[in-house]
């Protein structure tokens, strides 16, 4: 069936919603746990806390071996063939592969633990706190094959259900810590996440067991074809995985190896905040990804390109206010944590900047990926992660956490911009047009009459009431210069149809 570009529209927002609804509470519910551990410990203890948690995930794409990707790829594959069984030997494989895998990598960080501590970051206090975190990466593991799984049948829900009672599970967790007559300290924190990593893990099996036999899985044959195929297709999955997370986690290691660990817990606050622009982006492309592979094999570059066009414009309209406001109050934002976390509000600037650069170019990654170009993905993710590197190793000690952001941002931006080149020159598409110009105008428009506001009308009143009328008043005026500038006609018939479907589903 050949779906028009409209219908494409439609369910690219109707799933988009479901991502951002679930994407959204998850990183509400783990930011309130961060605000919570930044409220009980100090800023140093947690440097060593996010420290410690970016020193065990920079192995973890080693332990998972990208089998979390295959499990996708050959569940939802075979689960309506005429061969369902092949589903329990994907299962099978990847859990009798990676679950001694993972256990192996956490016994290695156990051993290694105090050189890495005291002789790599000379941090005495970082020591244990390594141990505690790295037993969480068996059980992350499975519990990612559980939840791959349950997306391979198209259940998101239950998929966001486990993040969501991860990141509960770990505020409860640390508030019993906190209240408890022991000393309290950097520790408890590392104990709280490996218990959210255990409770969430146990839910997630549950969740697990109601649609698959562990029974069968257990039963399955190890040695089989498609055991070496899966192996093979996530093993080429492992080194852009690789890739990736060493650009998320250069920029901590590196801070906690040249700066005090209060340097680390600054700079991490700003990252995490900074990382809320990209929460659209991640709802929109997940959705507009098969449909890119669909539509370039079908050759229909044409409508591939406007889609392309669509979405980015959606993501621009959606993410724009998130940045402005970031961009117009960091210091009542990063004074949420702690007055302490105030000295980052240059470097969370800088960082809002590269991510918004990000939020901008679209799905540019999965458009390369998806239309058969991934070696030139990976190329530009090897440039990108060299530039890194090397700005991170140039700029930190001389300019501190700044340094860090700006070489951060940088390679963002630079990334992006070569994504984009590729996918112009390759596929004949880029992304925008006239219509980007309304959001840039209501987003301009907006925090011109905020900042007023904030600097003239609310002058008199309590710092974060001024705050949060400075936002009311950005949103406001967004909104209404959006309303005025009026929306694209196919987008009006989109969202027709959305809220028609809703109320039909709803009745």
């Amino acid at each position: 069936m050949t779906l028009n570009v409209q219908q494409e529209k439609l369910e690219i927002l109707k799933g988009g919603t479901v991502n951002l609804v679930g994407g959204f509470s998850v990183q509400i519910l783990s930011l309130a746990g961060v605000f919570l551990a930044t409220h009980l410990v100090s800023i140093e203890s947690f440097g060593i806390y996010a420290l410690g948690l970016a020193v065990v995930f920079f192995f973890r794409p080693l332990g998972q071996l990208g089998l979390e990707r295959g499990v996708l790829k050959y569940v939802a594959e075979y689960r309506f063939s005429e061969n369902p069984e092949e589903v329990y030997r994907a299962l099978s494989t990847a859990l009798r592969i990676g679950i001694p895998v993972n256990f192996t990598f956490a016994t290695v960080l156990l051993l290694l633990d105090p050189i890495i501590a005291e002789q790599i970051f000379s941090k005495a206090e970082l020591n244990g706190i390594i141990s505690i975190i790295a037993f969480s990466l068996p059980v992350l593991f499975i519990t990612d094959i559980f939840l791959f799984s349950l997306r391979a049948c198209r259940d998101m829900k239950s998929y966001y259900y486990c993040y969501n009672l991860r990141q509960i599970i770990f505020i409860i967790v640390v508030l019993i810590f906190f209240n408890s007559p022991h000393v309290k300290g950097v520790k408890h924190l590392a104990w709280a996440y490996l218990s959210s990593a255990i409770f969430s893990g146990l839910f997630g099996g549950w969740l697990f067991a109601r649609r698959f036999s562990m029974k069968q899985i257990l039963r399955s044959s190890f040695i089989h074809p498609l055991s070496r195929a899966l192996l093979r297709f996530s093993l080429y999955q492992v080194f852009s995985s690789v890739l990736n997370n060493l650009l998320l986690h250069f920029d901590i290691l590196l801070i906690g190896y040249f700066l005090p660990a209060g340097g680390v817990g600054v700079y991490r606050i700003a990252s995490r905040i900074a990382e809320m622009i990209l929460i659209f982006l991640r709802a929109i492309r997940g959705i507009f990804a098969p449909i890119i592979s669909v539509l370039f094999s079908q050759g229909r570059i044409k409508e591939l390109g406007q889609l392309f066009s669509v979405t980015t414009r959606w993501i621009c309209t959606l993410t724009l206010p998130l940045f402005f406001i970031i961009v117009l109050f960091p210091d009542p934002i990063l004074s949420l944590f702690g007055q302490d976390y105030q000295e980052g509000t240059g470097v969370l600037m800088v960082l809002s900047a590269g991510q918004i650069i990000n939020a901008l170019a679209g799905a540019v990654g999965f458009m390369l990926v998806m239309s058969g170009f991934a070696g030139m993905h990976l190329v530009s993710d090897v440039v990108v992660l060299l530039l890194n590197l090397v700005m991170n190793l140039l700029l930190i000690p001389r300019f501190g956490i700044m340094g860090a952001g700006i070489a951060t941002a940088s390679s963002i931006a630079v990334g992006n911009l070569i994504r984009l080149y590729l996918v112009y020159i390759k596929i004949g598409v880029q992304p925008y047009s006239r219509a980007f110009i309304k959001p840039l105008l209501a987003g301009m428009t907006a925090m011109a009459a905020a900042l007023s506001s904030y600097h003239l009308l609310f002058q008199g009143a309590g710092y974060y009431l001024r705050f949060a009328s400075g936002i009311a008043v950005f949103v406001s005026i967004y909104l209404a210069t959006l309303y005025i500038l009026k929306m694209e006609s196919g987008d009006k018939q989109v969202m027709k149809s959305v809220f028609v479907s809703e109320s039909a589903i709803q009745g």
